[in-house]
């Protein structure tokens, strides 16, 4: 049976410096559909093949910003379905 390390011994999991769009949303403590409307536009991304990945320093410094109010993120308005996006003639 292997010897117990204590934890002042333990080493920490590396932050990574790229993280998918789920795991960013999760982080940041909102849904998929809120975290590419309202944080989305705010961050900095890398396409990586076909897949778009957070800067992880980016998202963090964004919210370390709205929790010091440094920066507010307006909610869009979204158009409701009484109003019609265009219209045909």
């Amino acid at each position: 049976m292997p010897a117990k390390v204590p934890d002042e011994l333990k080493v920490a999991e590396p932050t990574p410096k790229l993280m998918a769009i789920n795991p960013s949303a999760r982080r940041a403590g909102t849904s998929r559909a809120t975290f590419y409307l309202e944080f989305l536009p705010h961050i900095e991304t890398v396409l990586v093949g076909r897949r778009r990945l957070v800067v992880v320093e980016s998202l963090d410094a964004l919210i370390d910003d709205l929790r010091a109010g440094r920066r507010v993120i307006a909610p869009r308005r979204r158009a409701s379905r009484s109003e019609p996006e265009h219209t045909v003639r």
